[in-house]
């Protein structure tokens, strides 16, 4: 069974009229605070599955309440209700100001607790049918259920109740009991199990109070009449019991589900009997484990009848053994009874079924575990490594892309592998990693190629050209120098990369070239000191003969530059007479 703390409410809230809340699953759903019901049509249906509702109790389960005069109808159906608590009605409460109409079919009332009604408080237009109340309690009266002004009660079970004033079992005011088992319940003070403030009926109801003045058919209980095995089945009647066939013979108008709430059908014999439960000679009862289920979970049966039982393994599971009174029996997916003669039982083991995932790996990397076998219940970290160089461009588990879930480092990946629940494969593509080499450069020059994708596997030849009356002031790879590896050549520089495993970026700088501008000069004058200049700069020498002295001439390096001072680019010597 599944035990969630859900906000159940919150469903209950958000759905529209005449709608219907069922369940896929056995669960325990915790309800923190009361479910307001009554304002539109509902239904809510356990239907074969074990739901129960828990107060903590802390909270009341159900609460009726709101006038509506469309008069909405409330169905609650297959729940069992626990360790509700409240004031008046711990699991269900019927304002007496609301105007639905509500029935209550084949429910248990378990251990709630109220001031009034422990398990139910419930008034007009309420109909209860083939519930259960059991370890209910009241402060003050009524331990199972507290009936106020024309509610109905038909074959329902009160037992082990408890009240501390009046009616262990019910406490009634204008209301109606047909076809009703109260026996065993308890008080601290007064009438035990049934008590009427005021003009009810009771009718084919057994009790252990004498109800005979109440109506007709009623039975006075001086034996225990029940079966008395488990929890959902204690009440149900046994062998020889008062109860069997001694309810409503016309049972026209009752509207009686047509099963009881065992899940029998609800007139087994010639006509009801008294209580929630249908009497039968032969009970079948089913145990497992969790992997699976046995439906129906039980049966009972008259001798000679036929049952049929299908066995159902979970999601991801199939049945390991079958096994009939202990004694194995073949493992199919069902089992039928024949000319049933006594109880039996049927016990079903399951198992996890096993698949096989296979690798299948394309290029240069590695999966491990290789082939693999799970069951839906295991994990398995699944390793994933690329050859250096290389890189995972494809993953999948079957057809479902899992590259964005994979996760790790550089060198190798994970994926953690569950819920699998058949045979499947793991596909990875394994191709070289392509990185980009970019270039940045700073002054007058050229490098070539000014970007370049390439591989581990790859080598790139960068040229670097500087320009015209420059040099290479400084070469660096991703901050690291790499000046010294670059290769001179005739007018350039080369440099090679290879076994790359991450992008990166060359970056050069180019700076001019600089030149030392000297003067000398004979005779009697003066020229402009000794200068350095950048190429491209220009320089202008002033030269000043002394009195009396002329130019004669002018040379730069051997060149009679008398015309012009003004030159670029190269040294100069001046030599003056």
């Amino acid at each position: 069974m599944y035990i969630r703390k859900i906000a159940y409410f919150g469903a209950v809230a958000h759905i529209k009229d005449k709608g219907t809340i069922t369940f896929d699953n056995d669960y325990i759903i915790s309800v923190p605070r009361e479910i307001i019901l009554g304002n539109i049509n509902l239904t809510i249906d356990g239907g074969k599955h074990r739901i129960i509702l828990d107060g903590g109790d802390s909270s009341r389960i159900f609460q009726m309440e709101g006038a509506n005069y469309s008069y909405p109808s409330v169905f609650i159906k297959n729940l069992t209700l626990r360790r509700g608590k409240a004031d008046s009605g711990g699991g269900i409460y019927y304002n007496v100001f609301s105007s639905c109409r509500l029935e209550v079919h084949n429910c248990m009332f378990y251990k709630n607790s109220a001031r009034y009604g422990g398990g139910i408080y419930v008034s007009t237009n309420s109909k209860i049918y083939n519930c259960v109340f059991i370890d209910n309690s009241a402060s003050d009266s009524g331990g199972g259920a507290y009936s106020f002004g024309g509610s109905i009660f038909a074959n329902c079970s009160f037992s082990n109740n408890y009240a501390n004033q009046n009616a262990g079992g019910i406490i009634t005011y204008e209301s109606k009991l047909i076809n009703c088992l109260v026996y065993g319940n308890h008080t601290t003070y007064n009438v035990t199990d049934i008590y009427d403030r005021y003009n009810s009926s009771y009718s084919y109801t057994a009790s252990g109070n004498d109800i005979s003045s109440k109506g007709d058919g009623n039975i006075l209980l001086t034996t225990n009449p029940f079966m008395g095995t488990s929890l959902y089945d204690s009440l149900a009647p046994k062998a020889g019991s008062l109860l069997i066939n001694a309810g409503k013979a016309d049972t026209t108008g009752l509207f009686l589900p047509a099963y009881d709430f065992f899940g029998n059908p609800r007139i087994a014999g010639n006509r009801t009997d008294i209580g929630a439960y249908e009497y039968f000679n032969h009970k079948i009862e089913s145990t497992t484990d969790s992997k699976g289920k046995i439906l129906p979970e039980r049966a009972s049966l008259f001798t000679g009848e036929n049952k049929k039982f299908s066995i159902i393994p979970n999601k991801g599971c199939r049945i390991d053994s079958l096994w009939i009174d202990g004694i194995y029996a073949d493992s199919t997916l069902s089992y039928t009874f024949s000319n049933v003669q006594s109880n039996h039982i049927i016990k079903a083991k399951f198992a996890p079924d096993t698949f096989t995932i296979v690798s299948i790996v394309k290029g240069k990397g590695s999966i491990t575990p290789n082939d693999t076998i799970v069951t839906y219940m295991d994990q398995v970290l699944i390793k994933i490594t690329p050859e250096k160089g290389y890189k995972a461009s494809m993953a999948k588990f079957g057809s479902v892309d899992i590259l964005p879930q994979i996760t790790g480092e550089d060198n190798y990946f994970e994926y953690l592998l569950k819920n699998v629940f058949s045979n499947d494969t793991i596909k990875v593509n394994f191709e070289p990693e392509v990185f980009n080499i970019s270039t940045e450069t700073k002054g007058t020059g050229l490098v070539t190629p000014v970007s370049k994708d390439i591989t581990y596997f790859d080598t790139v030849k960068f040229t670097i050209t500087p320009g015209t009356g420059h040099h290479i002031l400084s070469a660096k790879y991703n901050e690291t120098d790499v000046l010294k590896d670059l290769a001179k050549n005739d007018n350039n520089y080369t440099f090679m990369l290879n076994k790359i495993l991450e992008s990166g970026t060359l970056n050069i700088d180019f700076v001019p070239d600089t030149f030392s501008l000297s003067s000398a000069f004979t005779g009697m004058g003066t020229v402009s000191s000794n200068k350095q200049i950048y190429y491209g700069e220009n320089l202008i020498f002033e030269i000043t003969p002394q009195y009396d002295y002329t130019l004669k001439s002018v040379t730069c390096n051997g060149v009679d530059i008398l015309v012009s001072l003004h030159l670029t680019g190269i040294n100069i010597h001046i030599r003056l007479k």
